[in-house]
């Protein structure tokens, strides 16, 4: 039975993400931190993307 930790990091490495996906969740890492919560709209603004650039990228980001 293979140990735990590298379950764990294979299960990573299958699910990358791509370059603008660490980007979102940095921006709601951030977010969270200075105020509790992320909302879209706070997430478009400190991207500076507009709302609706920030709905599909977060959509793809939940799907994976």
């Amino acid at each position: 039975m293979p140990h735990k930790s590298s379950q764990v990091w294979k299960e990573f490495e299958e699910n990358d993400i791509s370059h603008s996906a660490a980007h979102y969740l940095m921006a709601i890492d951030k977010l969270r931190g200075d105020y509790g919560y992320a909302r879209s709209i706070d997430i478009a603004r400190e991207l500076d993307i507009s709302p609706g650039s920030c709905s599909t990228g977060l959509k793809a980001l939940i799907k994976k």
